[in-house]
């Protein structure tokens, strides 16, 4: 017999269970991007009211910061969905906590959606709200313009969909291996699997072709 309990407490309780890397990825998205873009557009005004630089270049390297062109951010996405996508699933890895969650009175259809949107939750949220703060940090400095919210609202959708595979690779590599180890070997393997098939196939080519 399934229990009747609500979606929205279970993923309460995975937010709990998981607190200590829910304020790790406020902390980094937090320092990785307001905090930066804070020294990064203060050195560029003072730039500027110095005669040291023209207001268009200030405006052209805010508008690649809040796009693709800060690399940090890129790197940090990474690093969070393989932090979110082991540890949610984890307790694969564990008898003592597999019993016990077997033992829920709840789908695993359900608990397996539980966990996989409240990571997608525990990176979306602390990422919009940091990148807001980005674009109000531009805005009380007379950098943002139409082109600039466009190119923030592109790169939003591509760091999402940059979270959602890693995170996907993750979750992958997780729940086919058996210890810690193996699941982050194996996630490494699944990610650069590709890559490196691309890279060998461009390299073969060249030589022969």
């Amino acid at each position: 017999m399934t229990s009747k309990i609500s979606f929205f407490k279970l993923m309460k309780e995975d937010f709990k269970r998981r607190s200590w890397l829910v304020a790790l990825i406020w902390l980094a998205c937090f320092l990785l991007q307001p905090v930066l873009m804070l020294l990064r557009i203060d050195g560029m005004m003072n730039s500027v009211r110095n005669g040291y630089m023209e207001m268009s270049y200030a405006l052209d390297e805010y508008r690649l910061y809040m796009g693709t062109g800060n690399a940090t951010v890129s790197v940090m996405v990474l690093m969070i969905a393989l932090a979110v996508g082991i540890s949610g699933y984890y307790h694969l890895h564990s008898k003592v906590k597999m019993d016990f969650y077997h033992s829920l009175p709840i789908p695993r259809r359900r608990f397996f959606f539980v966990q996989y949107l409240s990571g997608f939750l525990m990176f979306v949220l602390p990422y919009m709200v940091c990148t807001l703060l980005c674009l109000l940090l531009g805005a009380t400095n007379g950098l943002v313009t139409r082109a600039v919210v466009t190119v923030a609202a592109k790169t939003v959708i591509l760091r999402m969909l940059e979270f959602l595979s890693a995170y996907g690779t993750a979750i992958l590599g997780t729940i086919l291996t058996g210890k810690l180890l193996t699941a982050i070997l194996g996630t490494a393997v699944f990610s650069l699997y590709i890559p490196m098939v691309m890279m060998v196939w461009e390299g073969l080519k060249q030589l022969f072709f």
